[in-house]
């Protein structure tokens, strides 16, 4: 998976913080700003992809940039260590810490206001993470509170599929249908190269989120925008979950890329539908931070 390219834009004004982690480690941490607006925007904190053993800040660069110049943004991209070096869970620890300190330091040293909205999301791998953060968010009385979710291409991933109800069971398709599993993107060949990498314990809830076991499940997640691919292995679990939120009375948007394969306008950028993605994506971050 490659990662777009780190165009500075004069508009926005960015920096790198180190983010200490529970265990002593520091993360870079790169924020992204108006560098002609003085009021505080809302908060977004995004989290790059590259299934927990490749990738970087610069993968959501380009995203941050946008936002910051439609919405006035302060946009934290933070950086977590990665397989195999570092299995799991460390990602997603370190992802954890991270957002506890860009909370505790929201109106201070990122100088954003979350009262205009406090988004957070991702892209693929970083897209799951965004998910399972704003459940430990809500579990654990996090303010200021989560008022969006972002999830582009995000796997959901039920730990066992018979937690599922059978209506959901049945329409859970989308990972052993030979289109998505054979895809000129994420290959199985390097889907089973990164999960060998990563070693994740695949009956945790810090991999597998779509049934959270913990507190009152899925009740009071916030508004959710996802974006999901027709060819994308975890393109079945964006709609179950879309389902299931719905019925909870839970706002939600999502946009579906028929026929193209797991996070394609980064794979294959030559495709004009990467126009589409850069105009939805904007536009339903839009639709997170409105009042």
């Amino acid at each position: 998976m490659a990662e777009e390219q780190d165009e500075k834009d004069v508009a926005v004004s960015e920096e790198s913080l180190k983010v200490p982690a529970k265990d002593g480690y520091e993360n870079e941490l790169r924020v992204f700003r108006s560098a002609k607006a003085s009021t505080p925007g809302p908060l977004i904190v995004l989290y790059h992809g590259g299934g927990c053993i490749l990738g970087s800040p610069t993968m959501v660069a380009d995203v941050a940039r946008w936002l910051v110049k439609k919405y006035n943004a302060v946009v934290a991209a933070p950086a977590y260590r990665l397989a195999p070096e570092h299995v799991f869970p460390t990602s997603g620890n370190d992802a954890w810490d991270t957002f506890s300190w860009v909370a505790k330091n929201a109106t201070t040293t990122l100088r954003s206001d979350p009262s205009k909205g406090f988004i957070i999301g991702g892209v693929s791998a970083g897209a799951t993470m965004s998910i399972i953060i704003a459940h430990l968010a809500r579990d654990n009385k996090v303010e200021p509170k989560i008022t969006g979710v972002y999830s582009a291409c995000g796997s959901i991933r039920p730990r066992d599929i018979n937690d599922m109800e059978p209506k959901y069971r049945e329409r859970y398709l989308s990972r052993d249908q030979k289109e998505c599993i054979y895809n000129p993107v994420l290959s199985k060949e390097m889907s089973d190269f990164m999960a060998a990498c990563y070693q994740a314990d695949t009956k945790s809830k810090l991999y597998a989120p779509l049934m959270w076991p913990d507190g009152e499940g899925h009740k009071g997640f916030p508004r959710i925008y996802q974006q999901v691919c027709g060819r994308d292995p975890g393109r079945d679990e964006v709609f179950i979950f879309e389902d299931i939120l719905k019925g909870l009375g839970v706002e939600t948007k999502t946009d579906l890329y028929l026929g193209l394969p797991h996070c394609f306008w980064i794979g294959l950028k030559s495709l004009p539908e990467g126009k589409r993605w850069e105009r939805d994506t904007v536009d339903g971050i839009g639709w997170l931070l409105r009042p």
